[in-house]
């Protein structure tokens, strides 16, 4: 099996967070596509390859995923996406201002595989992504359809 190309998904709908998050990512030089939309729509016309994605080669992502969205919310994305038979498991790391125990506990249990409150330690957050984004490029995941 060979290994797909990586994508970094972030899902963020603050242009200012985005921006910030994607210079940090560059600045710590990983090296995968970062691809931003803005709610949990977006995200799953992302990985389903439809709507604007169409065209998106297959591959796996990586997605970073604020929980606050517009349309559909991070949690409401984390159900939907736990439900899909035609999408790939992802890993999802989830950043919020949330840092309520019931709440992490959702998430988890909806199948993030990791939950960061804000603020969070930088060079933590971005080692996270560094090695999840370094595994998933080295294995391709198994659809499960």
């Amino acid at each position: 099996m060979s290994a797909a190309p990586s994508v970094i998904l972030l899902v963020e709908d603050d242009p200012g967070q985005a921006d910030l998050i994607r210079a940090n990512l560059e600045i710590a030089n990983i090296q995968q596509e970062i691809v931003h939309v803005t709610d949990g729509c977006q995200a799953l016309d992302f990985l389903q390859r439809t709507g604007p994605f169409c065209d998106r080669p297959p591959g796996s992502a990586l997605v970073l995923l604020d929980l606050r969205l517009p349309r559909m919310d991070g949690l409401e994305f984390l159900r939907v996406l736990g439900s899909s038979k035609g999408i790939p498991r992802t890993p999802v790391l989830v950043f919020a201002a949330e840092d309520h125990p019931k709440m992490i506990a959702e998430c988890y249990g909806l199948g993030c595989s990791l939950y960061f409150s804000k603020p969070f330690l930088l060079e933590e957050f971005l080692d996270t992504v560094s090695r999840l984004a370094g595994l998933i490029q080295a294995v391709s995941v198994p659809d499960g359809t």
